[in-house]
């Protein structure tokens, strides 16, 4: 997070891919944090990174989802854990369809936070 931003008013910052319960705890204790999970069933997102088709997408899978249950699950606060950034979401979206079904389901979560902060 960029230091000028810190303790700013009015100003709405996007982070992607948080991961570790570090993280969720680091950035709820700054305050003014709502936290998103997008997810999407297994066969979908598989689907979407044979599509992608970069080199380390070139996997199987089984090895797809050997890799997805150890990066949801992890006792370490600074490592990998999914499963727990998700349960500790405010918002939960499922990503199974367009993307205009995705966007209506946040814009619909913003208009909450928005009315949430009037």
């Amino acid at each position: 997070i960029n230091a000028e931003y810190m303790g700013a008013d009015n100003v709405d910052c996007i982070i992607e891919s948080i991961r570790t319960i570090g993280e969720v705890t680091a950035l709820r204790a700054l305050g003014n944090f709502t936290l998103f999970a997008v997810d999407a069933d297994v066969n979908e997102r598989y689907s979407r990174v044979v599509l992608r088709g970069s080199e380390t997408d070139k996997i199987s899978l089984e090895t797809f989802k050997s890799n997805e249950e150890r990066e949801m699950n992890n006792t370490d606060p600074n490592k990998q854990n999914l499963g727990a950034c998700i349960s500790m979401a405010d918002y939960h979206f499922t990503n199974n369809g367009s993307e205009e079904e995705l966007f209506s389901q946040v814009e619909k979560a913003m208009q909450d936070i928005r009315t949430k902060c009037s």
